[in-house]
């Protein structure tokens, strides 16, 4: 049996974000019991969820009924304590737009921050990752956030590389930028899973006609074999959509 959580601090940012709106006297004293019979499961599920991480992760149907129950945005729970996407809680709630989103700072009218985390993804066999804060900040021209990357602020994080499988396509050292709301494996790119013990830099490739849904994993560096999981068996973070290296 999963052992249960005690405090606040040992949950990720989606359960937090849960827990803090419930604390929200807007909220009408909403219970996790109550939201659970509300989103259509069995009374204990969201006490499992939070508190003893089963299932580890919210299905997509379950995050959307959830979000809009709680006025919150739906990219908020997703799973992605590891990359430490939201730092500062009880987030800021915006009568407003009825969402809770991580706030970024724009600088000046043509510039936009992207915050940089204090964690490495292995291009090799994963690495031990923990909650960690954020390591600094970017600074990038809006228009060639939305022109180019083709995405908000709020949607990328930068991290840095660590490890040799991806070689000749990334190389340990390099910074990129991760898409956190592209989780789809289609279609084929290179993107950052959680593998249960780290973060991987892996290249996806969704096998067509595969039942159930399969993705071939997949290393740059012939010295890794490749290997098939199902989607239901990869945490996919988000897409790399940009990235630079040293010289």
């Amino acid at each position: 049996m999963a052992k249960q959580r005690t405090a606040k601090e040992d949950l990720d940012v989606a359960r937090r974000v849960i827990l803090a709106r419930l604390d929200d006297p807007a909220m009408n004293g909403a219970t996790l019991k109550g939201l659970s019979l509300e989103i259509g499961r069995n009374e204990t599920y969201l006490h499992q969820f939070v508190w003893y991480n089963s299932p580890q992760k919210l299905d997509e149907d379950d995050r959307l009924k959830l979000a809009g129950l709680l006025r919150v945005d739906q990219q908020t729970l997703r799973p992605l304590h590891h990359l430490g996407n939201m730092p500062d809680l009880p987030p800021e709630f915006s009568p407003e737009t009825e969402t809770i989103s991580p706030q970024i700072p724009a600088l000046g009218g043509d510039g936009a921050v992207i915050v940089e985390l204090g964690v490495r993804a292995s291009s090799g066999g994963g690495s031990i990752v923990s909650d960690e804060p954020e390591l600094g900040s970017w600074s990038f021209p809006e228009l060639w956030l939305r022109t180019e990357l083709r995405a908000s602020v709020s949607e990328l994080r930068i991290i840095t590389i660590d490890g040799d499988s991806m070689e000749g396509i990334l190389r340990s050292g390099d910074k990129v930028i991760v898409h956190i709301g592209r989780t789809e494996p289609s279609p084929p790119g290179i993107f950052i899973l959680f593998d249960g013990i780290g973060l991987v830099a892996k290249r996806l490739e969704f096998i067509e006609g595969s039942d159930p849904p399969t993705v071939r994993i997949s290393s740059s560096n012939p010295s890794y074999p490749s290997y098939e999981r199902t989607v239901d068996e990869i945490n996919i973070v988000g897409r790399i959509v940009g990235r630079w290296e040293r010289l």
